[in-house]
This record gives structure tokens, C-alpha cells and sequence, in this order.
């Protein structure tokens, strides 16, 4: 896998089967396309399942991807089109599996909805298969026994699938004569079968739960203020993280705040959290300082970030603030950080009537 890939993979998030999500069939010759389209449509909210593991043997992909084609919640196959794809002998099974009596038991009788989308300008189907056909043939690079596994595949698939011009397809994003916005109708397509946007409100929402709660000492008012007035949701989202990854509110859920912490590098580029901590600290809005330093520091397990994060939280100067700060020192002081050592040193002898004498001098 080249470089480009490995790191498109990384930002492709894992599907929620738990709700309505699309099915992703394609040939790995055209990851570079597939997954540029799945990130864009997974940062936009929608719940894609896609297999990027392009080393699974065979058992483990087919256990993998036709469990996910007969899951009720899938409500939606998405092939995507090309001469590679059509000679595929997993895109062709995956294809007789959305049509199986196993995958209608799980859809209500009815066979899953599907679409097509071009990853290269294809034209006529027919066309493409003759052309396809050809290519096999005069291909003296390829094993014989392969030239015919390959035919035979485009004949199966061409004549079950696409027998004639009829299915509509979407054109290629290069495709000169396509009239539409890409990205739009295939959003259409997902929408039309039941696959809405997750939307970053909605993980605020479930942020802002947990920081009005009473376990969170009142600590981010602050934010969802800010979050309130600017529409910026990511602070919320990042001091839930926190809340959730250290347990310092009573419960620890790294699961939920691993989830978090990918939502909001869809939102915000993680590269870009530092100069926003920054941005903030200068403008002596901490809380949402306090929020980036505190998801970088749990992000990268870094211990500068930890203390960062702590003179944040000593320039407060609310109820939350003694148990944040010694929180974060804390942190610091485990990952062998000299001064994170001497300021848990020195917290765990104050009470909170001591630090916030301390904190006023400061």
C-alpha cells in the first residue's frame, strides 16, 4: 500500500452498524477514488461501511463484508464501476450476496436497494464489456488459467447485473458530460434509503450532557457558551473527551472518548489543534484553550499538553478548577514529566481552600 493510501486510511472511521449505514463494494485498483469519496462523505456525517483492510484473507472478507450486506441496517450497496471492478471476483459476490434469500430475510423480504458510480468515464456498458474482454485477451501477461477466471467473471456479472443500458449510473467526477454535482446525488441516493447525516450538533449534544452534569463540577460553561454564540462545536466535544479518557467526573469510557476525539478530527484537522490552543491561550479564553491542550495531551499521550492544560486550568479560578489542575498534573507526573512530578507533588498537599488562595496570587 503506498503512502497516500495508508494515510487515507487512517482517516476513514469504522461504521456504526448499531444504525442505518451504505455498503461500499469496489476493486482495490481504485482505492485512491473510493476512499477520497468515503472520507468526504463520512466527514459530512453519513455512516459508510467499507473494507480497507486490503491484506484480509479470503474467509475473514467474506465473513466481514457479507455480514455487513445481510445486516438489517444496511439500506443501501454502492458499487462502484470500472474495468477493474466488473472483472472482480469478490465485487461480483458481494453483489450476488445483496441479492441473496439470507440478505432479503433481513430487508423485509425486498432485495437492498443499490447504486451505481462511475470511477472512470465509461460510457456504454456494452462497449465497456467488449473492450474489457479484449484487453484480457491480448493481455500476454496474465496466467491463462486467470484470463479465463477473468472472463468468466465480466460475462456473470455483465449478464446479471447489467444486462442492459438501463440502470442508472452516476458519472465519474471527471466526466465532462455529467450535469449534476457528484458528491450531491450520491448524498440524494444515501438520504432516499434512510442514511442520514450524523451531525456534529448531535455529538455536542451528548457532549454538553455530560459537562452540565452534576459530576463535571460545573467546569465548562465557558464553553458551551462559546460553542452557543460562535456555532463552533469542537471545544464541547474535546473537553467531553477528556472528561470521559482521565475518569476524573466518576466515569471512564476511553471507547466514548476515542469516538469523540475522531468526530472532531473530522471537524478540525488534529495538525491543527495546537495553533488553536495557542490562538486561545493568547486571547485568555482558557476553557477552550484548556479544551484543545487537553485532547491533545490525551490524543498523543503528551505530558507538555497535560501541563499546558493545568496553568489553564490555574488561571480559572472556578469549582473546577483545583480538581482539573491536580487531574492534569497528574496525568503529567505519570508519563515521568519533571515538573508534572513537582506540581502533583505540591497539589496533593493543598485542600481546595489552599489552591484557591494560591491560585489568586498568581
Amino acid at each position: 500500500m503506498d503512502m497516500d493510501l495508508v494515510g487515507l486510511s487512517k482517516k476513514i472511521r469504522e461504521c456504526d452498524m448499531n444504525t442505518p449505514f451504505a455498503f461500499v463494494s469496489y476493486c482495490s485498483k481504485d482505492s485512491i477514488v473510493v476512499w477520497n469519496d468515503i472520507y468526504h462523505l463520512q466527514r459530512e456525517g453519513y455512516n459508510i461501511w467499507i473494507d480497507t483492510n486490503l491484506k484480509e484473507t479470503e474467509e475473514s472478507w467474506k465473513d466481514s463484508a457479507f455480514g455487513a450486506i445481510k445486516d438489517i441496517n444496511c439500506k443501501l450497496f454502492i458499487f462502484y464501476n470500472s474495468k477493474s471492478s466488473i472483472v472482480s471476483k469478490p465485487c461480483l459476490e458481494e453483489l450476488r450476496c445483496k441479492c441473496s434469500e439470507d440478505a432479503r430475510k433481513q430487508h423485509g423480504g425486498k432485495e437492498i436497494s443499490w447504486i451505481v458510480i462511475d470511477v472512470e468515464n465509461i460510457g456504454k456498458m456494452q462497449q465497456m464489456r467488449e473492450k474489457v474482454f479484449d484487453d484480457i485477451v491480448r493481455d500476454s501477461s496474465l496466467p491463462h488459467d486467470k484470463k479465463n477466471q477473468m472472463a468468466t467473471t465480466l460475462s456473470d456479472l455483465m449478464d446479471e447485473f447489467f444486462p442492459t443500458e438501463d440502470k442508472i449510473r452516476i458519472k465519474s467526477k471527471d466526466d465532462p458530460s455529467r450535469r449534476y454535482d457528484y458528491y450531491q446525488k450520491i448524498e440524494e441516493n444515501l438520504v432516499a434509503n434512510g442514511i442520514t447525516k450524523s451531525s456534529y450538533e448531535e455529538m455536542y449534544i451528548k457532549s454538553i450532557r455530560m459537562l452540565k452534569s452534576p459530576i463535571s463540577y460545573g467546569a465548562s460553561l465557558d464553553i458551551i457558551d462559546y460553542c452557543a454564540t460562535e456555532k463552533n462545536y469542537l471545544p464541547a466535544i474535546l473537553m467531553s473527551a477528556f472528561i470521559y479518557y482521565t475518569g476524573i467526573c466518576g466515569i471512564c469510557d476511553k471507547d466514548k472518548a476515542k469516538d469523540q476525539l475522531d468526530w472532531a478530527t473530522y471537524q478540525k484537522e488534529k495538525s491543527e489543534w495546537q495553533s488553536l490552543a495557542c490562538k486561545f491561550r493568547a486571547q485568555n479564553k482558557y476553557e477552550e484553550a484548556i479544551a484543545y491542550y487537553s485532547a491533545i495531551a490525551i490524543s498523543d499521550n503528551s505530558s507538555e499538553a497535560y501541563l499546558e492544560a493545568s496553568k489553564m486550568w490555574m488561571k480559572m479560578k472556578n469549582n473546577a478548577s483545583f480538581e482539573f489542575t491536580k487531574k492534569c498534573a497528574e496525568e503529567a507526573e505519570k508519563l515521568n514529566n519533571q515538573k508534572g512530578i513537582e506540581l502533583y507533588t505540591g497539589l496533593k498537599k493543598m485542600s481546595r481552600e489552599m489552591f484557591i488562595e494560591f491560585t489568586r496570587q498568581i
